[in-house]
């Protein structure tokens, strides 16, 4: 059974955020998430295996899907596991499965889903573990840990980003040397903080891609921008 590492409830630029750290010192591969049974309301997590210790992270993110700007809310769970397994937190009993997961998957009303979804790129979630995330405005999620590949798409190692419509695509070219241990928002900047030295990709918006030395701490900027959009800043 999980712990629960931190519970933070704030309100960030005018939206009520609700954030929780989950973290087990178990040894994980498979991902139980207990739900309420009709609602799929999340209740608890614990996981079981034997493919490293699993840290795991549950967001709820909110965006808009086209073509009439529908407002769509998503659970993301993050951390390292293949298989999610749904089951009623009352009797414990299975409702669904879902395998390849990839370390990363996401609940929309009483279905659960990977990372791919038809978008571009050759696979789903990521080759490695994930240790941290935060989402932008629009509902973009961005991801950190220790991964080397993203959706299938090379150049997408230690930090990456799944758009809330457009799912992977766009996002090779945009990486780092080395692992990612923390996501922070300062001043509606994505502070980055790891054991990396460079941040590769735009250094200024709508830039060319390029390398930006940063020695464990970098910033991407910002958080009402798009991927496309965004660059790689030293503060």
């Amino acid at each position: 059974m999980s712990n629960v590492k931190t519970i933070i409830r704030r309100l960030i630029f005018g939206a009520f955020v609700s954030f929780s750290m989950l973290t087990t010192t178990l040894r994980a591969q498979t991902l139980d998430i207990y739900v309420n049974a009709t609602t799929w309301a999340y209740d608890r997590h614990s996981v079981s295996g034997s493919s490293g210790a699993a840290n795991v992270v549950n967001y709820a993110v909110t965006g808009t899907v086209p073509p009439y700007n529908t407002s769509e809310t998503r659970y993301y769970y993050a951390g390292r596991f293949d298989v999610v397994v749904i089951r009623n937190k009352d009797t414990e009993a299975q409702i669904t499965s879902l395998s390849s997961c990839n370390n990363i998957c996401y609940i929309r009303g009483t279905s659960v889903y990977t990372l791919s979804n038809g978008f571009n790129g050759s696979g789903n979630g990521v080759n490695g573990t994930v240790a941290t995330a935060a989402y932008t405005s629009n509902g973009d999620l961005y991801i950190g840990g220790s991964f080397s590949v993203a959706g299938g798409y090379s150049h997408t190692q230690y930090f990456s980003c799944y758009r809330f419509n457009e799912g992977w695509s766009g996002v090779n070219g945009i990486e780092l040397n080395n692992t990612v241990t923390q996501f922070s928002w300062v001043n509606y900047k994505l502070k980055v903080d790891g054991t990396f030295t460079t941040a590769y990709g735009p250094i200024t918006q709508g830039g060319a891609h390029t390398s930006l030395s940063a020695s464990s701490t970098v910033y991407w900027n910002d958080y009402y921008k798009t991927l496309p959009n965004g660059w790689w800043s030293t503060n």
